[in-house]
């Protein structure tokens, strides 16, 4: 009797759920829907394009007026007006100098800005120590900023800074697409307003190495001198100065490249800790203007974007671009897109002295160890490829950096093979990389013997891909 009433009752429960359930499928359903008009409502027409073209195609191959049109319509949900019509069009400063170094240190509060022009001053200061001839600017939104909240003293001094560009706060857009706390729009936008005809843009956090880091009997500290059997003063090697100098002048003939960035390994975008370029260029301002609105319309980081609008004026003949060579700016990347932790971390192939790499450190005893790990005399000659120690940051400065010299012993030690020549045009083990003969910014390597001139800087092709091309006729 007891299990007939059981089934009695799984028998009318059966029965009311089948007679509910048209109502609760309308229920569902017309829930659904509210909540896809309520998102669509929140997010308004151009969020809605913006996530559908998304899915539809890739930003490459898309044509840059679309994502333009998409960026402007941005900004103008974001800010309330329309962007800027010309990056840089307004009032443009004074030139101060044919070439330097601006350095940037901006953020939504004073200790924000606090902390990382902290870094900046700290890279600006060796900077100069190591290139006295170097002129450095800074860009920021709270010129007026102290060391310390209970400090007198300012922070971007002069010098090392030989110019300091105060940045308007209605230039910064927050929230940002990635992070509320950080944005890339403001600096697209003030490295158009560099005071440099030729300008090298880097990150806060940049370690300038010279050939005498590497030498155990250069001795900076004043007093030292005669402490060790051979000891000399420490000079300064004004390498990344003399570089820049040797480029054509922004009005010369023989300028042959309007950008210069260096690339990942693995994906081949900018890699925009460092970049060069001729400020007054009309290719740049228009790449500038076009990369500002690539980021508002694709909301990505800032090295996508700039990769797609590179590409497309590239494509069109509007825009000539270069690689920097990893031997003057280098830095720690992944080996793969897809791997799950932070490490295995590599350069791309070495070939000589680094002078500028990316990395943090605390003082000048630091950077010269740093720098005598990347530019060891032992291997600074060969080809070779630096692997990031374990540990993540705190191994950076714990244990030496191992160097690797064959596609064998990259395997070995990462567990991946090099990437493709497609990607990455100098990761070759036997040569240097030719790309039309040594120029005058060009460093001499010795290769296994074999000295020959690699350039600092040389051509992509048409397409903006990873290999070298040609030098035009007459260049």
């Amino acid at each position: 009797q007891w299990r007939r009433g059981e089934l009695r009752i799984r028998k009318h429960a059966m029965a009311a759920a089948r007679r509910h359930r048209p109502t609760l499928w309308r229920w569902g359903a017309a829930l659904a829907i509210a909540a896809v008009a309520g998102l669509l409502l929140w997010a308004g027409p151009t969020r809605v394009r913006l996530f559908f073209a998304a899915l539809g195609r890739d930003a490459d191959e898309e044509d840059p007026r679309a994502w333009a049109e998409a960026g402007r319509r941005a900004c103008a949900l974001r800010t309330g007006g329309p962007p800027p019509a010309y990056i840089g069009q307004g009032s443009v400063p004074a030139i101060f100098a044919p070439f330097g170094v601006l350095l940037f240190a901006y953020g939504e509060n004073v200790e924000l800005v606090r902390k990382y022009g902290s870094e900046a001053v700290r890279t600006a200061e060796a900077l100069r120590r190591t290139n006295p001839e170097l002129p450095i600017a800074m860009a920021t939104n709270f010129p007026n900023a102290t060391v310390a909240p209970d400090s007198q003293e300012r922070l971007f001094r002069t010098p090392p800074f030989m110019h300091v560009i105060p940045i308007r706060h209605d230039h910064m857009i927050y929230p940002s697409t990635v992070r509320p706390r950080y944005e890339w729009l403001t600096r697209a936008h003030y490295m158009a307003l560099s005071p440099f005809e030729l300008t090298l843009t880097l990150d806060s956090h940049t370690l300038p190495c010279t050939a005498d880091d590497a030498d155990e009997l250069a001795v900076s500290e004043p007093g030292l001198g005669g402490s060790a059997v051979g000891a000399r003063p420490w000079r300064a090697g004004n390498e990344v100065a003399r570089t820049l100098a040797a480029l054509p002048a922004a009005d010369s003939p023989h300028r042959w490249f309007d950008l210069a960035f260096n690339t990942f390994v693995t994906s081949g975008r900018p890699h925009n800790w460092a970049l060069l370029y001729y400020t007054r260029a009309p290719a740049v301002r228009a790449l500038f203007t076009d990369w500002y609105l690539a980021y508002l319309s694709q909301g990505t980081d800032d090295q996508g974007p700039l990769e797609h609008a590179a590409r497309a004026h590239a494509r069109a003949g509007r825009l000539r671009l270069a690689r920097m060579h990893t031997n003057l700016v280098g830095a720690f990347e992944r080996v793969d897109d897809y791997q799950r932790s932070d490490w295995p971390r590599v350069t791309h192939v070495l070939s000589g002295p680094v002078l500028l790499f990316h990395v943090r450190y605390g003082d000048e005893p630091t950077r010269r160890k740093l720098c005598a790990m990347l530019n060891a005399p032992a291997q600074v000659r060969r080809r070779r490829v630096l692997v990031q120690p374990r540990g993540g940051h705190k191994g950076l400065y714990a244990h030496p950096w191992p160097a690797v010299f064959s596609a064998a012993e990259y395997r070995a030690v990462t567990g991946y093979w090099p990437p493709g020549r497609g990607h990455v045009s100098e990761l070759l083990w036997s040569r240097p990389v030719d790309c039309g003969g040594a120029r005058t910014n060009s460093s001499t390597v010795s290769t296994e013997g074999d000295r020959r001139e690699e350039p600092l800087l040389y051509y992509f092709d048409d397409h903006a891909r990873l290999q070298c091309a040609a030098p035009p006729a007459g260049s």
